[in-house]
């Protein structure tokens, strides 16, 4: 059994509010593709395209501050 943690759309790290912890996780992804670059995050590719850009960053940003 696995268990798994439901977020607000952009809380990359799981703890309940979208900040800048979250902004940093992105930015250490930055250009990340899985089984390309050693710095891909699943976490971090919000939209899932199998790449962590700006679009991934825009969400955090649409999200900035929620959290429950």
């Amino acid at each position: 059994k696995k268990d798994f943690v439901v977020t607000v759309m952009g809380d990359i790290n799981g703890d309940k509010v979208v900040d800048i912890l979250d902004g940093v996780k992105i930015a250490l992804a930055w250009n990340g593709q899985p089984g390309l670059t050693p710095q891909w995050n699943v976490a971090a590719d919000i939209n899932h395209d199998n790449f962590t850009d700006i679009l991934d960053g825009v969400r955090i940003g649409l999200h900035w501050g929620e959290n429950w």
